[in-house]
């Protein structure tokens, strides 16, 4: 695969996203397409991430106007945005709606010689995706839809379930949109074979195997482990002994943005039947950590550790035996990437997910399942892992044999890259 890639025809790449975090900030941990883009350029392909100004997280400008700053090889074109204050709201919608507007303004004025040859378009943002599409059909472009979310479904799950066919309704433009970038994508992928038909029941078609020449595929997120530094290391390694954890406790550890999208109830749940021998290590802040911690006042085997880097999160997985991934039963995600962290440290995964997670754990046996709101099924899944010292040990090695196989960055990126390659060659023989 390396050789194929290395011999392939170098791509002029566009990528219009606008909510990850921006390779210019500092201390931060790229996602998807800040690493993808990185590692694209890395392989000699000429990259040109069309953002915001505007940061999703901290939800503030890091640039003051239109530009375009060189960042690892990356062509980082920044169009600038008023941004927002609360993720749901008009200004959000309005912030996105103006940034696809002024990305057909400028992209307009862009030489021939330096239009690219093919632009990935993430949903959401459903504007931005649309705007790649009326680009590229007016300059004969190949354009992927990306599904990285089940955008607007989880808009409209967010009403009560007895008025979600009004919220439907209501949605009624979103969901237009969705279906002409679908319908119109050269291709689509998606992190998970649930994404990748979310968006394929919106073309109208099936999969693309016999319809479109096998050009849609599926583009997991993946995981990439940083090397710490041996000052770092021994920090982390000073914290985690103030953490004042008890020798031979059974650790069992989670690392995430404690909000709507994690049930740490039924994990509190879980620690307050367990009891002593079990050890619950949770990192991360979020929304809802001080209401957690509230009512966690009274385990002394759960410790909220906060916000913590690299080094610290790598020192805690040295130390645990189980990763949890306790989403909660109305999360819509799929194959998210916090299994495949702690299958990069070798641990034993225990997650609520169903269906494509749960079938990979099994069938890999890197882990076990439990059903979300369960604090008895939770409970009897960590006592079977507690019950069996054998079994964590054989669960990790099996879980990062697979995340070496089939989930580093490197392996997901050059799939992804070859399938990209065959899009453009496709679209350029029509």
């Amino acid at each position: 695969m390396v050789n194929s890639l290395a011999q392939s025809p170098k791509l002029k790449i566009w990528i219009l996203e606008i909510g990850e975090p921006l390779p210019i900030e500092q201390g931060v941990r790229l996602h998807r397409y800040g690493l993808f883009s990185k590692w694209l350029a890395s392989q000699g392909h000429s990259v040109t991430w069309w953002t915001s100004s505007f940061s999703h997280a901290p939800k503030k400008n890091f640039v003051g106007e239109d530009c375009e700053i060189l960042k690892d090889a990356v062509h980082l074109k920044f169009i600038f945005g008023k941004g927002y204050k609360r993720n749901i709201s008009l200004a959000r919608i309005r912030h996105q709606a103006d940034f696809a507007k002024r990305f057909l303004e400028q992209a307009s004025r862009v030489a021939a010689h330096e239009l690219p040859d093919v632009i990935m378009a993430p949903i959401p943002t459903i504007d931005g995706a649309c705007a790649a599409i009326d680009f590229a059909r007016k300059k004969k472009i190949a354009v992927i839809a990306d599904i990285r979310d089940l955008w607007p479904d989880e808009i409209r799950d967010l009403a009560p379930s007895f008025a979600r066919g009004l919220a439907e309704l209501a949605l009624f433009r979103a969901y237009s949109k969705l279906r002409k970038v679908c319908h119109q994508a050269t291709a689509i992928c998606g992190v998970s074979q649930s994404y990748l038909a979310y968006g394929l029941r919106h073309t109208g078609r099936r999969r693309a195997t016999d319809l479109n020449l096998g050009l849609d595929f599926v583009f997991p997120l993946g995981y990439s482990t940083q090397a710490v530094s041996h000052e770092k290391r021994s920090a982390a390694e000073h914290w985690y002994a103030s953490l004042k954890v008890p020798s031979g406790a059974f650790v069992v550890c989670f690392f995430g943005t404690i909000g709507k999208f994690f049930d740490l109830k039924t994990v509190l749940g879980a620690a307050r039947e367990l009891g002593p021998d079990y050890q619950f290590i949770l990192g991360g802040d979020g929304s809802s950590l001080e209401g957690f911690k509230r009512e966690a006042h009274d385990l002394r085997n759960v410790i909220f550790t906060g916000w913590l880097d690299a080094s610290q999160i790598q020192e805690v997985m040295r130390h645990s035996k189980v990763g949890l991934a306790p989403y909660a039963r109305d999360a819509k995600m799929s194959l998210p990437n916090k299994p495949f962290e702690y299958m990069s440290a070798g641990l034993a995964v225990v997650s609520s997910i169903q269906y494509e997670l749960k079938e990979i754990l099994a069938s890999s046996r890197a882990g076990l399942t439990y059903n979300a709101d369960s604090v008895s099924d939770l409970s009897s899944a960590l006592r079977r892992l507690h019950g069996d010292p054998k079994l964590p040990a054989e669960f990790g090695v099996n879980a990062r044999s697979l995340f070496e196989r089939e989930y580093t960055t490197e392996k997901v990126f050059a799939s992804a890259l070859l399938r990209i390659q065959k899009v453009v060659e496709v679209w350029r023989a029509k």
